[in-house]
């Protein structure tokens, strides 16, 4: 394990341990409020009938697990975007770590866009290289086997979608690929495609 590694398990512990106390102090919080008003009320108000006070109790009780039903709520979303922001943190930390200690240029290349793929939970991934007249100079993929890439034939040109990132230097982020119109000119045997996220 490695220094950021175990700085980040140890801050995930130490941040969960918070989240845990919030969610216990969000459960206490309601029983003391109830505990406080009850007793304030007596002071104030002396007895009262049994069905006022049952009705009384129940609507503060169901106030207050209101109250806590939000905090935990919450509570959930903020813990659930730290996991994702550990985990985007972690699979760069592993980039960082695997440009650094490779010397071949492939496979720190494949190695970026296997972790680029993996960090968004994408099924294929690919890298274009271009040189300086624009023109794709080498082709990365991650997610099809060596058969599969070699059937789909020669790499691309650089046309169609690839052509609004690699020429017009635009992001793309679509929702279905086949409904684009640029989105023409796949070869035969090319993996069917659904979603596309794709930066210059």
């Amino acid at each position: 394990m490695t220094a950021i590694q175990a700085e980040s398990a140890f801050g995930n512990a130490s941040l969960f341990m918070t989240l845990r106390q919030l969610k216990i102090i969000a459960v206490i919080i309601p029983i003391v409020v109830t505990i406080a008003i009850e007793v304030t009320r007596t002071m104030i108000l002396g007895p009262v009938p049994l069905w006022q006070r049952l009705l009384l109790d129940s609507m503060t009780v169901a106030g207050l697990f209101a109250f806590s039903a939000v905090i935990f709520r919450v509570l959930g979303n903020i813990q659930a975007r730290l996991e994702h922001r550990n985990r985007e943190l972690l699979a760069l930390h592993a980039a960082g770590l695997d440009v650094a200690s490779e010397l071949s240029l492939e496979i720190v290349l494949n190695k970026v866009v296997e972790q680029a793929r993996n960090l968004v939970g994408a099924r294929y991934g690919a890298l274009s290289v271009i040189d300086r007249e624009g023109n794709i100079q080498e082709f990365i993929t991650s997610g099809v086997t060596a058969e599969e890439r070699a059937a789909i034939g020669p790499p691309p040109v650089g046309h169609g979608v690839l052509a609004v990132t690699l020429i017009e230097g635009q992001h793309l982020r679509l929702a279905n690929v086949a409904e684009q119109p640029p989105s023409a000119g796949f070869p035969a045997n090319h993996p069917v495609l659904g979603s596309l996220l794709a930066g210059p």
